[in-house]
C-alpha cells in the first residue's frame, strides 16, 4: 500500500495569494491541506467550492505549528 502525497500551505494572512497559490498546484492531483493560523478574515471562505482540506488554529501558532499540524492531519489520512 503505497501513502498519499500531500501538499501542506501554511498560511496566515494571505488573502492577496492564496486562491491562485492553490489553484496553482491543484492540478499535480496531490491532495492540500491548508492551515490557516488564525488569518482575519478565515481562509476559508476565499477558498470555498476548491477540493482541499482546511485546519484552522483559533490562535496564531507560526508557521512550524502550522506545518506540523499539516503534517499530523495528513499522517492521519494515511
Amino acid at each position: 500500500m503505497s501513502a498519499t502525497e500531500w501538499i501542506i500551505i501554511p498560511c496566515y494572512n494571505e488573502q492577496a495569494v492564496l486562491r491562485d497559490t492553490v489553484s496553482r498546484v491543484l492540478h499535480t492531483g496531490l491532495q492540500i491541506v491548508i492551515v490557516d493560523d488564525a488569518s482575519t478574515p478565515p481562509a476559508a471562505g476565499l477558498l470555498h467550492g476548491l477540493p482541499v482540506h482546511i485546519i484552522r488554529h483559533p490562535l496564531n501558532l507560526g508557521q512550524g505549528a502550522a506545518l506540523q499540524t499539516g503534517m499530523d492531519f495528513a499522517r492521519s489520512q494515511g
